[in-house]
């Protein structure tokens, strides 16, 4: 397959915050700035009829100054599919400080290759580090719709969490699905400002993660 080059796009992703709570999994090794790398396929399901669509999310654990970094480069060097961006997530705690983004999109009608990735920071000065770090999941998801989910992910020993949002989108709440969060009636019973929520799952190895569809919090 030839070299494909492709931006990768500004989406919408309100559930950055909690996969940023999924990281430290995957390959690590070990480099002068950059200490390891963390990757999850995403897939989202817009409705219960439509298969998903991915999406690669990466971020890297960084010794040097994450706030510098002005560009990313990530390359499937089985595939040849080289992203681009200067949309750097960029999270600080305490002593240690991560970068990259969420947002690495497959060119159009093609999957998210397995295999060995570089990935790439270009600081301001124009120097680069530069770590490698290997993909592998479970492709069967392509195929899935969202009723499907939890049953996969049963066979991945996955775990289910639930995101709750207000009207503009903000997260209310992200966590385990408890007994008074199983119905509508009990969402809006502990947060009276929710608008919508969507059930979140992952692979034991956090390889995968499946958002599914939204559902409005309205009470008949």
């Amino acid at each position: 397959m030839g070299n494909i080059r492709t931006k990768t796009k500004n989406l919408f992703f309100p559930a950055v915050f909690f996969l940023f709570t999924l990281f430290f999994i995957s390959c690590s090794q070990t480099l002068p700035d950059i200490v390891r790398v963390d990757y999850s396929v995403i897939f989202e399901y817009k409705d219960e009829e439509t298969a998903p669509s991915s999406r690669l999310s990466v971020m890297a654990d960084s010794e040097s100054d994450v706030r510098r970094y002005s560009a990313i480069r990530l390359v499937s060097n089985d595939s040849g599919f080289v992203w681009e961006t200067g949309d750097i997530l960029k999270i600080q705690e305490t002593e240690r400080q991560w970068a990259g983004n969420v947002n690495f999109i497959p060119p159009e009608n093609q999957i998210i290759p397995s295999g060995l990735y570089e990935l790439s920071f270009i600081n301001a000065d124009e120097e680069e580090d530069s770590i490698s770090f290997t993909v592998t999941y479970d492709k069967k998801f392509y195929d899935s719709l969202s009723s499907d989910v939890p049953d996969l992910m049963k066979t991945l020993n996955g775990s289910h969490k639930i995101a709750i949002y207000d009207e503009n989108g903000k997260m209310l709440y992200y966590g385990n699905r408890d007994a008074e969060l199983q119905t509508v009636r009990g969402i809006w019973n502990n947060y009276r400002e929710a608008k919508f929520f969507q059930d979140i799952w992952y692979s034991a190895d956090k390889s995968v993660m499946c958002i599914l569809p939204e559902e409005d919090v309205a009470l008949e």
